[in-house]
């Protein structure tokens, strides 16, 4: 039995719909995995530092507004950052990974923290308490080294271990042998 031959000419058309979502995320893959990448994302963790660093009590107010928008490009581009590798990894790829989880929770507690001091528009401690959470930005850098991975899992254990104690039994609880 012989196949069936299509006549010459009919080509198989390939759907169209999917080209622009295998573009993007080719696209993505393309950017997130280029060397340059890594290399402009610690340039802006070192601006972030910086901004912080200049931040203070009683500044100018053109200082602070300066600080505010260079605040805000800083945020749109760590969140565009996540997003650009959401879309090359899928998200469950992505929070596999302990960095991306660390700069998943800062972009988040970021856009929270802005968007909290935008709708009050007042002066909270609570929401500016939340602008700490971004000096661990740094810790990226640090997680990029196998031997520095080593020194700061050890850290975060000693860590861990110090802080147990105090929760099962706080400072000011009476001690027992007194």
């Amino acid at each position: 039995m012989k196949p069936k031959l299509k006549p010459p000419g009919t080509k198989r058309l390939k759907p169209t719909y999917d080209k622009p979502l295998s573009s993007l995320l080719s696209n993505s893959t393309c950017t997130t995995t280029h060397w340059a990448f890594d290399g402009a994302m610690f340039l802006l963790i070192a601006v972030s530092c910086v901004v912080m660093a200049m931040e203070k009590p009683g500044m100018s107010a053109a200082l602070a507004e300066r600080l505010a928008v260079v605040d805000y490009c800083l945020a749109a581009l760590f969140t565009a950052e996540c997003i650009l590798k959401v879309i090359a990894l899928s998200f469950k790829r992505y929070v596999e990974e302990r960095t991306n989880q660390l700069d998943l929770f800062i972009v988040v507690t970021t856009l929270v923290e802005m968007a909290l001091a935008e709708w009050w528009a007042g002066d909270l401690k609570v929401v500016k308490s939340l602008r700490i959470l971004r000096a661990l930005r740094p810790l990226r850098a640090l997680t990029k080294s196998s031997g520095m991975r080593v020194v700061l899992k050890s850290v975060s254990l000693s860590l861990a271990a110090m802080v147990w104690p105090h929760i099962y039994c706080p400072p000011w609880t009476p001690n027992p042998r007194s």
